[in-house]
């Protein structure tokens, strides 16, 4: 198992590197509702923005038929360093990714794709 990757059952999904995999089984959504409906619109697709900056990751979730922004997850991730210079681990980045991923999935109300 990678250093700093989850254990239980979402072990499995972040070790396969699948981040929508690991997003949709790790994160806590209602599997009610088989889509989120938006006045008359029912969400069918979303298209899902990723910024990635110094010190954090925005997975933005758009309804690909209106362009309406759906919700933000975001993810912090850590910079080190002294004396000026600057780094970051990769891993952190990716478990950031995933994270964002994960928040944005559950702030936006829609079910998981299975």
């Amino acid at each position: 198992m990678r250093r700093g990757a989850p254990s239980g059952p979402c072990a499995g999904a972040w070790a396969s590197r699948n981040l929508f995999r690991a997003a949709t089984e790790c994160a806590a959504v209602p599997d009610q509702h088989p889509q989120r409906e938006r006045g008359s619109h029912a969400v069918t697709a979303v298209v899902i923005g990723v910024d990635s900056s110094t010190q954090s990751t925005k997975a933005a979730f758009i309804d690909a038929g209106t362009g309406e922004q759906l919700a933000v997850g975001r993810a912090p991730h850590v910079v080190t360093g002294e004396g000026g210079a600057r780094e970051s681990d990769p891993e952190t980045w990716w478990r950031a990714l995933g994270d964002a991923v994960a928040a944005g999935l559950k702030e936006s109300g829609l079910p998981p794709a299975r």
